[in-house]
């Protein structure tokens, strides 16, 4: 019935995907807080929890095989990138694709000639994301059309344009940044990877360098200006960034 693929590897072809049941909501965490001497309580927030994919699947053995072999190589395909989230995609749902990890127990009965079984998929992150992602390149300051739903990690490298102790990187949609204090030379490359708070400097994870004062950067929906500052002057650097699209 469905092709699915998991962490880049389509399921093999002896499982049948008989039916696909996904949750259309995440699980939801509606918080309040009761205040006294009034009718009711008072709204908090709402948390987005996780989202699942339920498969039905049927197991037809190739000639030569045992139902055995067959549900260890199934179990491998399972693992994804050593049971971490992994890409989850359906080609019902063409260019786009779900962060997800194998969810619990998966059992297989064995019917005599073949097997079948159901597979559950949790997807921590409940998000959708276009498999085209998104990359810009220009001077700063930079705009990025970010046309997702939800606010956005992402990634951003430049070359120091020049010898300096203090560099920023500043959405002005948000008013916030992300700053380095240290002895940074010219021709220097800076990454900030926002999803991993990372900050690696010459291809290595240096931490030591992000000021106590830094915020965290995300995208968010619509234009977003992304401008750089060295020694607290504004500078025409060329700015790379990248980033997934949730929708």
């Amino acid at each position: 019935m469905s092709l699915v693929t998991f962490n880049g590897v389509a399921i093999p072809s002896f499982v049948k995907v008989r039916r696909i049941e996904f949750s259309v909501l995440p699980e939801l965490s509606v918080q309040y807080q009761e205040l006294p001497r009034t009718f009711g309580g008072s709204f908090l927030y709402t948390q987005k929890g996780t989202k699942k994919f339920s498969l039905d699947i049927f197991i037809e053995m190739p000639e030569g095989r045992v139902l055995f072999d067959c549900a260890e190589e199934f179990g491998d395909w399972l693992q994804g990138d050593n049971y971490k989230p992994s890409r989850l995609e359906f080609n019902e749902m063409p260019d786009c694709y779900f962060m997800a990890n194998v969810n619990g127990a998966v059992n297989v009965s064995d019917i005599l000639v073949a097997g079948e079984g159901s597979v559950e998929f949790l997807a921590v992150d409940p998000s959708k994301y276009s498999t085209k992602g998104l990359e810009v390149s220009g001077n700063s300051p930079l705009t990025v059309n970010y046309s997702g739903k939800v606010e956005q990690p992402f990634t951003v490298t430049f070359t120091v344009p020049q010898e300096s102790t203090l560099l920023g990187i500043t959405n002005t949609s948000t008013n916030k940044t992300m700053r380095l204090k240290g002895t940074f030379k010219q021709g220097d490359t800076v990454t900030f990877d926002t999803s991993k708070k990372q900050v690696i400097y010459n291809n290595q994870i240096n931490m030591r360098l992000l000021s106590i004062d830094s915020e965290w950067l995300s995208l968010v929906k619509g234009v977003n200006v992304l401008r750089l500052t060295v020694n607290n002057s504004a500078s025409t650097a060329v700015l790379n960034v990248s980033s997934k699209i949730a929708f």
